[in-house]
């Protein structure tokens, strides 16, 4: 019962991270800092989920994949996001037309 709560409360966490980055996400006006919000929202929302699914792995194998998982997520999801936006930043290619 302890187990089921605790992941419903990260599963909620979950849908609020992304709720909150994807308004967020709307009311930036720079390209670069709508790229740090969807990529912030979509890294905690995406997490949030994870540890829900941590808490109801049913076996220690399923265990140890979700905890690889979460690691390679944790470390290509923000360095990805930063290539990105070294890119665009060194290209100049974020200047807007308007």
């Amino acid at each position: 019962m302890i187990r089921e709560l605790s992941a419903v409360i990260f599963f909620l966490l979950s849908v609020f991270f992304g709720i909150v980055g994807m308004i967020g996400l709307f009311r930036s006006k720079e390209p670069l800092q709508m790229m740090q919000t969807g990529a912030l929202c979509g890294t905690t929302a995406v997490f949030s989920l994870f540890v829900g699914l941590l808490i109801l792995s049913p076996s220690p194998s399923f265990l140890v994949r979700f905890i690889l998982i979460i690691f390679f997520f944790l470390i290509s999801s923000p360095t990805s996001t930063y290539i990105v936006s070294r890119l665009i930043w060194q290209t100049g290619m974020e200047e807007s037309d308007d």
